[in-house]
């Protein structure tokens, strides 16, 4: 496996209220792409860590407490137009790929797809400018 190195200032924000799945998660992107990564909770959390310190993308998990991650997403793409957003999450319906299109996903995957599958859509949407309207999915 080839090791990706981001921007030295560059760090990745994963949102995701389990913490075992952030945990893996963290290890898996620091393993590839050798960046700093911080980590959220829910969407209120997510919001302030990145207004303090931008990341340079965002894997967000859409079942979080509090502030869904729909509306965490909604609020992360106003402030933050060109951040590349990719939506992890276990439930996925065609009407919530398709909301998070609209909202402006960069791209969405599940959480039972395979990892190196995982990786390789994290690393073209941290590599691929952010096109309005364009989502990449797995499904």
């Amino acid at each position: 496996m080839t090791t990706m190195q981001l921007h030295r200032d560059s760090y990745v924000l994963i949102v995701d209220d389990e913490p075992h799945m952030r945990t893996f998660v963290r290890r898996c992107l620091q393993e590839r792409f050798a960046t700093e990564i911080l980590e959220a909770a829910d969407g209120e959390s997510a919001l302030r860590q990145a207004r303090e310190t931008p990341p340079s993308a965002v894997l967000l998990d859409l079942n979080l407490p509090g502030m869904g991650g729909l509306e965490t997403l909604r609020m992360l793409r106003a402030e933050f137009p060109a951040l590349p957003i990719v939506i992890f999450t276990a439930e996925a319906t065609r009407t919530s790929v398709q909301e998070c299109l609209e909202a402006g996903a960069t791209a969405f995957v599940r959480k039972d797809t395979p990892l190196e599958q995982i990786l390789r859509v994290f690393e073209s949407t941290i590599t691929a400018p952010v096109q309005a309207g364009s989502c990449q999915s797995d499904s």
